[in-house]
């Protein structure tokens, strides 16, 4: 085991006790999916739909069963998308980098036929991270197939939700310390191994606080990385929100909602944050960008470089 081993175990043990009570509310739309179904009623209800996108990540509106309008289409911001693109049956779409995470942008499609409804408006979420990939549009009666499959990926996911939560109250309900972590099969004969990567990262000029110090670390199924942050003289209190770690080939681990030890804001020194996920040492080959943003989305940190032990 490492020297830096004792730090490493503090940081998967606390990680351990602190998971349950980890999911604190986010103001910004979850944006876990990564395909939506939306079906349009007979008669115009005046809904609008929500979308996330982000910048660089790519999102097809697919339409079933009806044709677009497509000089009709508006869409606020126009000019800061690389790609905007309608096509009889699908509206493709890239933000630039000069969206900003937070801001609300309308979109309007009309439908070439003049049926009721006549037309669609979505409300495109800048997430700092994440998008939805393709949101699919059923604007009369779905057939049986469509409706077995949507209800398979609903069961899917409950299914996946329940393994989470027996896992979790499994190894919160469980021994703590080292014993937690053997009993959770969280460490091997090889410990908990740590790598100071200060070195070989970078931090995005855009971000919201400075970087003081990373360490990566590996156990047996999970990494995690610990940063030292700092905020800027007259800053808001800082607390981080979501995590993505993101590799190469857009390859994203499945990361917990960040741990902190406090709101970092000017006189905090030294403001430590955790981020875990689940992977194996194949899944962490290579570099990975690490992305944080706040409650609202608008402030992030964005460390590129990161690798694992």
């Amino acid at each position: 085991m490492s020297a830096s081993a004792p730090i490493a175990l503090l940081v998967l043990v606390a990680l351990l006790g602190w998971t349950a009570h980890a999911d604190e509310p986010s103001r910004l739309p979850a944006c876990d999916s990564t395909q939506e179904q939306i079906t349009l009623p007979d008669e115009p209800e005046g809904r609008v739909y929500e979308v996330c996108i982000s910048p660089g990540l790519a999102t097809l509106i697919v339409f079933f069963s009806a044709e677009l309008k497509r000089e009709s289409l508006t869409l606020e911001g126009a000019d800061r998308f690389t790609v905007v693109e309608a096509g009889k049956r699908s509206i493709s779409l890239l933000p630039s980098e000069n969206v900003v995470p937070g801001e609300r942008l309308k979109l309007t499609a009309r439908f070439a036929d003049g049926e009721s409804p006549a037309s669609i408006s979505f409300v495109l979420v800048v997430h700092p991270a994440r998008a939805t990939r393709q949101v699919e549009v059923f604007r009369q009666k779905r057939t049986l197939a469509s409706y077995q499959q949507a209800e398979k990926e609903k069961e899917l996911q409950l299914q996946q939700c329940r393994e989470e939560t027996v896992r979790l109250r499994s190894e919160c309900g469980g021994p703590r310390g080292l014993t937690g972590l053997l009993a959770a099969m969280r460490m091997d004969k090889n410990g908990v191994v740590a790598k100071n990567i200060m070195q070989g990262v970078s931090l995005h000029p855009a971000s919201a606080l400075s970087l003081r110090s990373a360490i990566s670390y590996r156990a047996s199924g999970l990494v995690a990385v610990e940063v030292s942050l700092e905020a800027p003289a007259g800053a808001l209190p800082w607390t981080a929100a979501g995590a993505e770690l993101v590799g190469p080939g857009r390859r994203t681990l499945r990361a917990l909602p960040p741990w902190q030890s406090e709101p970092i804001d000017p006189s905090v020194i030294d403001g430590r944050v955790v981020i875990e996920a689940e992977a194996t040492e194949r899944e962490t080959q290579g570099s990975f960008r690490l992305k944080l943003w706040n409650e609202d989305g608008t402030r992030s940190v964005i460390v590129s470089g990161v690798t694992f032990p």
